[in-house]
């Protein structure tokens, strides 16, 4: 897919991407990242709920009969398993008419192709307590700031889910088609590593919910599924999409052109701070998002968001929403 970049504008259009920098650098349209306006009463909520997501994490997640379920299979409902009836029951999930979607989750250690050695998939002792993208990322040199980076977005990514699972948010996961025929880590007949990590970041909450995109490596969907999700949010009563996952200029820019075909505009935002770069864009780039402490840094994250979020075919910026549930710099 076209990379949105400023980088890529056409030469004729050149005076007209000028001329919004000057606005951007002025304040006009900002893509700075916004103070986190949260109270202690908040504060304590998030820290509340972030223990019992690591307290579960520590305990029923490490069992061998949670585990055991976890490897067989996705145990989320699929959009289109859902009967008619029953989608306006969701609308007690769309907190402030708002429906979180996450395009391709994980993609980045499940399905791309890697550039350095990975340890082959071994099960001689059993089912694993770590999940696979905790064992393949553990070993990451301080130097591959890269890879560093894609793995602590997909930290982000992933603790919002659970975050927004935990607190009955409603979301829908949007997954790469036939995905086990396209893993890239050595699949093991019973061992469904994607299963088992989308069961650990939803907590198999019942306001997670998913569906498939086009391909494995497109982010669009097939008009019959597009349908079953504008259907869906319809009688959830979402009044507004908001949008992370993988990759900005990839799959993430498939599928929100799909939704932009049939949703008016300021209705279907991204959310920088869980909008997920390819780590090829990354390396190509010579982009680190790291901060000092290891983490994202929010103001490096939006830096690089910005050279993406203008899209020459339409002469139009890219529309974001920050994340607005807790400082992602300070709680996780």
């Amino acid at each position: 897919m076209t990379r949105l970049g400023s980088d890529r504008v056409p030469a004729h259009r050149s005076l007209l991407v000028s001329a919004l920098m000057v606005l951007l650098t002025a304040g006009c349209v900002s893509l700075s990242p916004p103070a986190v306006e949260i109270s202690e009463q908040d504060r304590a909520l998030v820290k509340s709920v972030f223990s019992g997501i690591d307290a579960r994490n520590r305990s029923e997640k490490k069992s061998d009969a949670w585990l055991r379920d976890a490897y067989q299979g996705i145990r989320l409902r699929n959009l289109h398993d859902i009967p008619p009836q029953d989608l306006g029951s969701y609308r007690r999930y769309t907190v402030n008419g708002d429906a979180y979607i996450i395009v391709h989750p994980g993609y980045f250690p499940f399905f791309d192709a890697w550039d350095v050695a990975r340890p082959p998939a071994d099960y001689s002792e059993g089912m694993p307590r770590e999940n696979l993208v905790e064992r393949i990322t553990a070993g990451l040199p301080a130097s591959d700031t890269v890879y560093r980076t894609a793995r602590e977005q997909e930290r982000t990514v992933r603790d919002l889910v659970e975050y927004l699972a935990a607190e009955g948010h409603l979301v829908v996961l949007i997954l790469p088609r036939d995905y086990r025929d396209h893993v890239t880590y050595g699949p093991a007949p019973g061992y469904d590593e994607y299963a088992r990590y989308l069961n650990e970041i939803s907590n198999e909450a019942e306001n997670v919910v998913f569906l498939e995109s086009a391909a494995y490596d497109k982010g669009n969907l097939l008009p019959g599924d597009l349908e079953v999700l504008i259907r869906f949010l319809k009688a959830s009563g979402a009044r507004s999409v908001m949008l992370g996952g993988g990759f900005i200029g990839k799959c993430l820019d498939g599928f929100y052109k799909t939704l932009r075909e049939v949703m008016l505009p300021g209705y279907l935002f991204y959310v920088p701070e869980v909008t997920q770069f390819s780590p090829a864009d990354m390396k190509r780039d010579r982009t680190s998002l790291l901060a000092d402490n290891g983490g994202i840094s929010r103001r490096k994250l939006y830096g690089y968001f910005r050279s993406f979020a203008y899209d020459p075919a339409t002469e139009e910026w890219l529309p974001w929403k920050s994340l607005p549930f807790y400082d992602i710099e300070q709680y996780r």
